[in-house]
This record gives C-alpha cells, sequence and structure tokens, in this order.
C-alpha cells in the first residue's frame, strides 16, 4: 500500500527543511525530514506536551555525536502510538535528546517549531520517496 504525505517545505539558509505533520498519542507534531539522521528523533524539551514522563518510558542510553555538533545524551523513549498518514506505529522506540539548536532557529526564523527529526529507521524501513516538485512524501506499507 503506498501512503502519501503532504511536506511543507521551510526556507533555511543555505537550502531548505522540509516538514511532516505527524500524530504522537493523537496530537499533531511537526517532524523535520532527515534522510542523513539514522533514527528518528525527539526534542525532549517539547515531547512532555505530547506525553508524560511516566507514559512515554523514557530511559537514559547513551552518548552520541552527528555532524556539526558535540556529544550529546541520548535517552530512549518508548511512545504508545505514532502517526504518518495511515502508518500507525504502536509502542514506537524513538531517541530524545536535546534539539534547542533547531527550535531556537525556527524561532529566530519566524517558524513555528517542530518536535523534531523523522530519520532513515522509518525512512528505510517503508521504502521512502522523497518528492521536492511536489512536496510529498512516499511510504510503501
Amino acid at each position: 500500500m503506498k501512503l502519501t504525505i503532504p511536506l511543507t517545505q521551510i526556507e533555511i539558509e543555505d537550502g531548505c527543511h522540509l516538514i511532516a505533520a505527524i500524530w504522537i498519542n493523537g496530537s499533531i507534531a511537526r517532524m523535520i525530514i532527515d534522510s542523513g539522521a539514522s533514527a528518528t528523533v525527539f526534542d525532549e524539551k517539547r515531547l512532555v506536551n505530547y506525553v508524560s514522563p511516566e507514559t512515554a518510558r523514557i530511559e537514559h542510553r547513551k552518548v552520541s555525536s552527528g555532524l556539526g555538533v558535540d556529544k550529546v545524551k541520548v535517552s530512549g523513549v518508548i511512545l504508545d502510538k505514532i502517526q504518518i498518514g495511515d502508518l500507525r506505529l504502536y509502542e514506537f522506540e524513538a531517541n530524545a535528546m536535546n534539539l534547542s539548536s533547531i527550535s531556537r532557529a525556527y524561532y529566530d526564523m519566524k517558524e513555528k517549531p517542530v518536535e523534531g527529526v523523522l530519520g532513515s529507521d522509518i525512512l528505510k524501513r517503508y521504502r521512502a520517496i522523497i518528492n521536492y516538485d511536489e512536496l510529498k512524501l512516499v511510504l510503501f506499507i
């Protein structure tokens, strides 16, 4: 089955970010599409808008690093349900970390905040196609 998710393009200094709307436990959330991110990551500070610490089951996992960032603490989080279009994922395991630099950049650009990054764990698993011309994300389930 083919799912098509509309995207929004945000112009940034040297290019653009593509944003998808997903649902976390029934509430809408904005996520950056990032095929270069190895895993889906949520901003630990914004995640409390969608789940309580008790239901999110947050645990400290590791120290990680990526391009352009120093080592940061990464926590594991299990979310009861996330939904991307008609794709529903239950007991979804993801990462949570401090994404304040992204939040600050979006604030400075007068853009709505994002809750995190939709990474290649989901994009690869569901054979994602990102269509920049039509601003669509296609997933196959």
